[in-house]
């Protein structure tokens, strides 16, 4: 893939919005290519390793398989891979939000293309003027805007330091070596957690009365305290019910077409 400028962004939806900046609104640049892998959860140890990536492929073929989603990992992580492993380009910018799901990703990216010799350019979020964000939101991720106001936020693009690229890098190394289920952001900095560690905060949207557990995963999605995707709620949902916790009544083979409760204690 030869191109003078090659987006990043993270997620589809975020790539999606740059993709119609970059046709319909004039953002300078060849293409966009999503960076889809949520780093946040599931082991991240071989990642850098040739053929490494079969650890992601299990363990997203396993969360796949328990929520009843049509995901092929496999075949996704060998379409990502080609273009990453193909990708020529003289500039690559990436569009970093406030997320731990952004900041793993670009750890990833400059760890993994480390040897291609890009000339690496940011969008971080995180510069850019309250006028310029949406509502006053938090910059979480660059999906909160819409395509023409990406031009914009182009106008915070900027060369990625050597202390930038460095601190992208440890903190993906870290992350790597620690290995842990889960990684979170608390303030500025990436913290490896354990598996149980989002039960106490999910139980406290379940009362002991069945409640649709769309609408329970709607509540926790919206109560804030954390940076956590559906999937990520989902899949502790159901680890609480093979534990015992929570119960169910209607098809657990969808979220949307169950209702969900705490189990009192006797």
């Amino acid at each position: 893939m030869n191109a003078k400028n090659i987006h990043i962004g993270y997620g589809d939806s975020a790539t999606g919005c740059l993709l119609e900046a970059i046709t319909n609104h004039g953002l300078p640049g060849a293409h966009a290519f999503p960076s889809r892998d949520d780093f946040t959860q599931g082991p991240i140890s071989q990642c850098l390793e040739p053929d490494g990536l079969q650890q992601r492929i299990v363990y997203w073929q396993t969360v796949g398989d328990k929520l009843g989603f049509p995901f092929q990992p496999e075949e996704f992580y060998q379409q990502s891979m080609t273009i990453l492993d193909e990708l020529e380009s003289d500039e690559i910018t990436l569009w970093v939000g406030d997320s731990c799901h952004d900041i793993l990703a670009t750890g990833w990216l400059i760890n993994y293309l480390e040897e291609k010799g890009f000339d690496w350019y940011i969008v971080k979020l995180t510069e850019v003027d309250d006028k310029d964000l949406p509502n006053q939101l938090p910059a979480v991720n660059l999906a909160m805007y819409t395509p023409d106001k990406l031009n914009d936020l182009y106008a915070y693009r900027r060369r990625l330091t050597p202390a930038d690229k460095s601190m992208y890098q440890s903190i993906w190394q870290k992350a790597a070596q620690e290995n842990s289920y889960y990684r979170i952001k608390k303030g500025n900095e990436i913290h490896s957690v354990n598996e149980d560690y989002y039960d106490t905060y999910i139980i406290q949207f379940l009362t002991n009365e069945f409640q649709p557990a769309a609408e329970v995963v709607g509540n926790i999605l919206r109560g804030g305290a954390y940076q956590i995707s559906d999937t990520t709620v989902e899949w502790n949902i159901r680890k609480l019910i093979d534990k015992g916790i929570i119960s169910f009544q209607g098809d657990l083979n969808t979220i949307k077409s169950c209702s969900i409760k705490t189990i009192a204690v006797e």
